[in-house]
C-alpha cells in the first residue's frame, strides 16, 4: 500500500456570514414558514434550505421572530438555479 503522496490537512475555519435579514412581519408567507428562500423567494421543496439566522420582529407584546432559509450554496438564487426549461418561460 502506497502513502498518500501530501499529508492530509484540515480547512481553515470560515467566517460566519452576516445576512442583513429583512424584518419578521415583511416576510411573505412561504419565507415565514420556512418553504421559500428569504431572499428570492424560490420554492425550497425540491433543494431544501440552509439556515443563514432569525429575522426579528414584533407585533405589540407578540414575539413574531423566526428561523428563515435560503437556497444552498451551490444551486445560487433566483431563476438561475432552476435547470429545466419549461416551454411557457421561453
Amino acid at each position: 500500500m502506497r502513502p498518500l503522496p501530501h499529508p492530509v490537512r484540515p480547512r481553515p475555519l470560515r467566517r460566519p456570514v452576516k445576512w442583513d435579514l429583512p424584518d419578521a412581519a415583511s416576510l411573505s408567507r412561504a419565507a415565514y414558514s420556512g418553504w421559500a428562500c428569504v431572499f428570492c423567494g424560490a420554492s425550497l421543496a425540491t433543494t431544501g434550505g440552509v439556515s443563514v439566522g432569525r429575522a426579528e420582529g414584533r407585533s405589540g407584546v407578540h414575539d413574531l421572530s423566526v428561523e428563515v432559509y435560503a437556497c444552498p450554496p451551490l444551486t445560487g438564487c433566483g431563476p438561475r438555479r432552476i435547470s429545466t426549461v419549461h416551454p411557457w418561460t421561453e
